[in-house]
């Protein structure tokens, strides 16, 4: 089979659009997340249904959730930036890569 730099390239290039598509997705859920939250816990507070302590405990559990989460995507981002950047030494060594599918299932 004949190597062909520009399918290899390719193949990064998608690879790297669909890892920084799920940081972008997973970042924008875990703040949606906490804000829709924070909305509930204000509610709710507003309501006279939970008491201030309450509030300020729920919000802060779900503070420290969100940052722990942005977090763990974050590390889980620099991962597949490393991945990329080996990917990108097999070009240059002219080792053809997996498929596109496998690359993008293996993470």
């Amino acid at each position: 089979m004949l190597f062909d730099v520009n399918v290899e390239l390719t193949k990064i290039h998608i690879f790297s659009e669909h890892a920084h598509e799920r940081l972008a997705t997973s970042i924008s859920n875990t703040y949606a997340f906490f804000v829709g939250f924070l909305v509930l816990f204000f509610t709710l507070f507003y309501s006279n249904i939970i008491s201030l302590f309450s509030f300020i405990l729920a919000v802060f559990v779900f503070f420290v959730g969100t940052i722990y989460e942005s977090i763990y995507i974050r590390q889980h981002y620099k991962k597949n930036i490393a991945t990329i950047s080996k990917m990108i030494e097999q070009v240059k060594e002219k080792k053809e890569l997996p498929s596109l599918q496998d690359l993008i299932h293996q993470r």
